[in-house]
């Protein structure tokens, strides 16, 4: 169901409404990429499913809608050689039960070594590959993202020591882990 701005009726039915939202997905797919049948069209040849399920991924990074490519490169980077995505919104979605969200709200945002290791097909840090489904509603630029990847060698990122929304994107887990010390410096 793509977010968007739709013209509905206070008289539609939510019937009408979902199908309003799942025709503007399938208009906007077809003008951008002629076919429903995505798979030629990205380097990985992600079916549409799994590109709406990267796109989730992210959706749920980025606040900064200019650094979903490069999001969106670093995973499909770890993709490509059988890397963990290690994405932590998958473990914030894996760990969501009743207590959870009570006591930390939807997305808990200070994950512990425990939460890390949850067995779950969600959890890409112990999953390999994407999870078995989204995670969250994508946008449309996170769909594009997903389908056009900026061309990176970015393995790592990490929320920025600016702590302004913005990533630290890093080739190399010494270069990630030195962005790792400088957000836990100046951010938290």
């Amino acid at each position: 169901l793509l977010p968007a701005s739709y013209d509905i009726d206070a008289d539609n039915s939510l019937e009408e409404i979902v199908i309003f939202m799942l025709d503007e997905f399938q208009k906007r797919v077809i003008n951008r990429y002629g076919s429903l049948s995505v798979e030629n069209y990205n380097s990985l040849q992600l079916s549409l499913n799994e590109v709406v399920i990267l796109a989730s991924l992210i959706e749920r990074e980025s606040v900064l809608k200019k650094e979903q490519a490069i999001i969106s490169s670093v995973l499909q980077n770890r993709l490509k050689i059988d890397m963990l995505l290690q994405s932590d919104p998958t473990v914030q979605y894996a760990i969501a039960d009743r207590q959870s969200v009570e006591k930390y709200g939807w997305w808990k945002q200070n994950l512990t070594l425990l939460d890390l290791e949850k067995e779950s097909p969600y959890n890409t840090y112990v999953v390999k590959g994407l999870p078995e489904g989204p995670i969250a509603n994508p946008g449309f630029p996170a769909i594009i993202a997903a389908m056009e990847p900026a061309e990176t060698n970015f393995l790592f990122f990490v929320a920025s020591d600016k702590c302004d929304g913005s990533h630290r994107f890093s080739e190399t887990l010494a270069e990630h882990n030195y962005w790792v010390e400088q957000y836990g410096k100046n951010c938290l």
